[in-house]
């Protein structure tokens, strides 16, 4: 599927939606909810975007990200900025 504007919401995902909570989000509903709200045209003009999941591998490493930026000084700065507003929220 190209166009996930009109992706149905999950059942997970309205939940998550009426608790506000991350836990109850799935990595896939909360990537299929971005899409849509990128495709229905809900968030315009989306700059930078930054995706970052924890995974198991062998090698040890843990973190796995992907970025979409113009330069490395604005994802810092979306990184942060996240960060900050995040642990208000606690």
């Amino acid at each position: 599927m190209d166009d996930f504007s009109q992706a149905p919401q999950s059942i997970s995902e309205l939940r998550a939606s009426r608790s506000e909570s991350a836990k109850d989000w799935t990595a896939r509903d909360a990537l299929i909810a971005t899409l849509r709200d990128i495709d229905s045209g809900k968030i315009e003009d989306v700059g930078p975007l930054v995706i970052v999941y924890r995974r198991k591998c062998e090698d040890g490493k843990a973190l796995g990200y992907s970025v979409s930026s113009s330069d490395s000084i604005t994802t810092l700065g979306l990184v942060t900025r996240f960060i900050h507003e995040y642990n208000e929220t606690l």
